[in-house]
């Protein structure tokens, strides 16, 4: 009572405010922070997970890149980055931020749907199809370890053996 949290603690509070949806409470804690010139790799994660929830992504995208600067060997960011990049339509940086975070992961799971996407939006069809099987498989044996649910990676799957059939077709 009556002193300030340490900014290792506070940066957790704002994960608990962020995970509770209250956001604004998360950035004002942030914010502070940095202002404070506490400015490390999970201030920055932080925020741009929250600014990537609420659909900011231009402002996701500049912490996240932020983040990645600060710690070049963490996933985290990269994971990021790849979802910021995916829906910013940056098929290819996605793909690059996958095929990264695929390399510096001991056991990958959910990133090889979001590759196996990446590159059927850039038309890698045999890509994607090797990328989605792989996805289908370790999300079924790992389903906690995704976000994604088998169902889904398996209908993206479909989709891409069919665009890859009718390729082979023409």
């Amino acid at each position: 009572p009556g002193k300030q949290l340490a900014p290792r603690f506070q940066n957790l509070l704002s994960v608990c405010y962020r995970e509770a949806g209250e956001d604004e409470k998360a950035l004002a804690l942030l914010d502070k922070l940095l202002k404070d010139g506490y400015s490390y790799g999970a201030v920055y994660l932080n925020q741009a997970f929250i600014h990537f929830k609420a659909g900011r992504l231009a402002e996701a995208l500049t912490a996240a890149k932020k983040a990645r600067a600060l710690n070049i060997s963490a996933v985290e960011p990269v994971l990021l980055l790849g979802k910021i990049h995916f829906a910013l339509e940056d098929y290819q940086a996605a793909k690059d931020d996958y095929e990264w975070s695929i390399a510096n992961t001991s056991w990958p799971v959910e990133s090889y749907y979001w590759l196996g996407r990446s590159e059927l939006a850039l038309g890698l069809l045999d890509e994607a199809v090797s990328h989605l099987e792989t996805a289908v498989q370790r999300i079924t044996e790992d389903p906690l370890l995704s976000d994604v649910p088998v169902n889904e990676a398996q209908e993206w799957l479909e989709k891409a053996r069919a665009l890859k059939t009718e390729q082979t077709a023409d």
